[in-house]
């Protein structure tokens, strides 16, 4: 079972990689890698945090609605045959066999001379729509583009008590090469009663789902 979920996942990281290769990303320059999980259970997912905490991960656990978990696992990796391959099976089999779903991973598109080619697409949660209108304003101050949207029906359900999706495009990092860009987006969400999910290349090469 964990074998046939890593091969689907490997499946889809070829197809991921295939536009990255198109794009002139070096896949040998380390990046960091960002993985996602779904847990319905806190137990689970605190275990597999651990897991991940002890081969070099930085990790978080937070809430969704109800009755979920999201798990963001982050640490610096190349994405060459060699090195990514090994971590994306590593990930998927401590998610799964702690009764977790994988959700998918990201990572800046970086040319040769180590400049990251992107911008990034932030996603956020909302429970009411204003919040989410005076978060997009005060992002539209630091240079970002905010769009909200309803949830469907099955997200919804799937992510009470969470009724709005907002997207943000804007810079991949500051003027420096740091990622303070994305802390500062995740910030302003939290801090205006949103709940910050993740973010990918624009063009969905980073983010998969």
């Amino acid at each position: 079972m964990l074998e046939e979920r890593f091969e689907l996942e490997l499946e889809l990281w070829l197809e991921q990689k295939e536009r990255r290769l198109s794009r002139g990303d070096d896949l040998s320059i380390p990046r960091q890698v960002d993985h996602l999980a779904i847990f319905r259970k806190l137990d689970n997912a605190t275990k597999a945090a651990e897991d991940l905490t002890t081969i070099g991960y930085e990790v978080s656990v937070v809430k969704v609605g109800f009755s979920k978990f999201s798990l963001h696992a982050t640490r610096l990796d190349a994405l060459d045959d060699e090195n990514f391959i090994q971590s994306l099976k590593t990930v998927v089999y401590v998610v799964e066999g702690n009764g977790g779903t994988y959700d998918g991973n990201g990572a800046p598109i970086i040319n040769p001379e180590g400049d990251s080619l992107d911008e990034i697409g932030h996603f956020s949660l909302f429970k009411k729509s204003s919040d989410a209108i005076v978060v997009a304003k005060v992002l539209e101050r630091y240079g970002y583009e905010s769009e909200v949207r309803d949830l469907p029906p099955e997200g919804i359900r799937e992510l009470k008590p969470y009724k709005f999706m907002m997207f943000s495009e804007g810079i991949a990092v500051d003027d420096d090469g740091s990622d303070e860009a994305i802390a500062k987006v995740k910030l302003v969400v939290e801090m205006g009663k949103g709940f910050y999910q993740g973010y990918g290349s624009t063009d969905s090469d980073t983010v998969r789902r």
